[in-house]
């Protein structure tokens, strides 16, 4: 159990640490790809990759700022496939009971900051949402991110393709609580990315067969 610890380790630290970000259409997804195959090969496996078409992001900068009091809001993150965007102004709290009703609401050209927080698992919940808002007009979009920790937000708390000019963003417990402290207070968000098509793949190793004791043999590879 030693010896897989060992290489489970090494395998996270060169994946996480060395290659470190690895989302889709970034050099990192290849460099994490080509280390996979390598590894599955110099334990005895054959290797094919699966190849698939899907969408890539490519994110160049991003800023959010309390433009009243010249901070940045701690903890806040691009949201993964956001387009680019850049705007200004008060935000448009939105509580739970409004999101049913979007289309009555002033969003067009706000700032609209998701005031409710909702499981993990309500991806594609908080996918719906955006996508509303970005048909509605709304300028940018801000989540509540319940994943990680207090400090720091998950950028793949909304990760919609299909947006057209929401910018999206996450913030963690610590910038929540800086914006409801502050909430006629004037702020600026400004994102660049690009959305592009991108071609990823599934590295998979094959067996010829199965045998139990060989798997297990192998796991400490």
């Amino acid at each position: 159990m030693n010896k897989i610890r060992t290489n489970l380790e090494k395998h996270m630290n060169e994946l996480c640490l060395t290659i470190g970000s690895r989302h889709v259409g970034s050099d990192g997804e290849k460099l994490a790809a080509d280390y996979i195959e390598n590894e599955f090969r110099r334990c005895g496996y054959q290797t094919v990759r699966e190849k698939y078409s899907t969408t890539g992001w490519n994110l160049k900068s991003f800023e959010f700022t309390n433009q009243t009091s010249r901070i940045q809001i701690p903890g806040a993150v691009p949201c993964f496939f956001s387009p680019s965007a850049e705007v200004e102004g008060k935000l448009l709290w939105l509580k739970r009971g409004d999101l049913a009703h979007l289309d009555d609401l002033s969003v067009k050209g706000r700032i609209c900051m998701v005031a409710s927080v909702s499981s993990q698992e309500d991806v594609k919940g908080r996918n719906q949402i955006a996508e509303e808002l970005d048909s509605l007009g709304a300028a940018a979009a801000i989540f509540i991110s319940d994943i990680h920790t207090s400090l720091a937000a998950s950028t793949k708390i909304q990760r919609s393709p299909f947006l057209n000019q929401l910018g999206c963003c996450a913030v963690a417990e610590e910038g929540a609580l800086e914006l409801a402290r502050h909430k006629d207070d004037v702020y600026r968000i400004k994102l660049e990315a690009l959305c592009f098509p991108h071609e990823s793949c599934n590295v998979i190793a094959r067996v010829s067969g199965f045998n139990p004791s060989f798997a297990l043999k192998n796991l400490t590879c």
